[in-house]
């Protein structure tokens, strides 16, 4: 691992302090940001909801700052890291948004015992999933990783994400699939929009930026360049294994049941006249 990007090196917690000073002062002279928290797994689909979401000028997000969250001032340290971002890339903002959004797809970034950091009223939790053979086929290729690597992620992740729903209690939040935001796009937009209080609607057609598709942030496919919601894929679809297929769907439909307990999602009467 190169040091200089290594956790916990000096260039880092350097790096880290400028960004957290940058993100404090950002909200000196406003009132503070709220914040936007992307619960999922890679190749979920984050990076399109992500497009989609930071093209609303209430909402400022750079796709996947890569951030743990330790503790509250993290949230400073994410703000600035937003910041620094998009004055880096010169990427306009309107200088009013309300929410800065985040994604967390690696366990590493929150551990469960730490949930309560989510429970302020000023963080909105936004949980996402795909169905298990798209999600473990498209992380094999873009990751380059083998079928039982890339299943030993899906099951861990899919239980962390149902730890956290249980741990988030009484605290509400979004549940939404990919296939919800492709075939059921304007009833996702319509929960999307209201849990989040936006003033201005969400649209089908985003901002592509000077990152858009730069694996570092987020996919890096064709389809997410496009500048809006693209649901084919021509991508040859990997053989996996019954076992393989078995545990995924397992820990999926256990995910699926605990996150629509306790979370909001959409119902099969709001998408069947879509």
């Amino acid at each position: 691992m190169n040091q200089d990007r290594a956790p916990g090196s000096f260039k880092q917690q350097v790096k880290n302090q400028l960004y957290r000073t940058w993100g404090t002062f950002s909200q000196t002279f406003r009132d503070p940001y709220e914040h936007i928290l992307i619960l999922a797994t890679v190749r979920s689909g984050s990076t399109l909801l992500v497009h989609l979401l930071t093209s609303n000028p209430e909402i400022c997000g750079m796709g996947e700052s890569k951030i743990p969250l330790n503790s509250a001032r993290d949230f400073n340290l994410i703000t600035g890291r937003n910041m620094f971002f998009h004055w880096r890339e010169k990427m306009p903002k309107a200088g009013d948004e309300r929410y800065i959004m985040d994604k967390l797809v690696r366990d590493n970034l929150l551990d469960p015992q730490d949930i309560d950091l989510l429970k302020n009223p000023d963080v909105r939790i936004i949980f996402l999933l795909r169905e298990p053979g798209a999600t473990i086929n498209s992380h094999m290729r873009a990751a380059e990783i083998i079928e039982q690597d890339a299943l030993a992620y899906f099951v861990t992740r899919l239980h962390t994400l149902a730890e956290y729903a249980r741990g988030l209690g009484r605290k509400e939040s979004v549940f939404l699939t990919y296939q919800d935001i492709l075939e059921c796009t304007q009833p996702a937009f319509n929960l999307l929009q209201d849990y989040l209080d936006l003033q201005q609607p969400l649209c089908e057609n985003y901002q592509v930026t000077s990152t858009t598709g730069n694996f570092d942030v987020g996919d890096k496919s064709e389809n997410i360049k496009s500048g809006r919601i693209v649901s084919n894929t021509n991508a040859p679809a990997l053989q996996l294994s019954p076992a393989t297929m078995a545990a995924a769907q397992e820990a999926y439909t256990a995910c699926v049941k605990t996150l629509q307990q306790r979370c909001q999602h959409l119902t099969a009467d709001q998408c069947k006249n879509n």
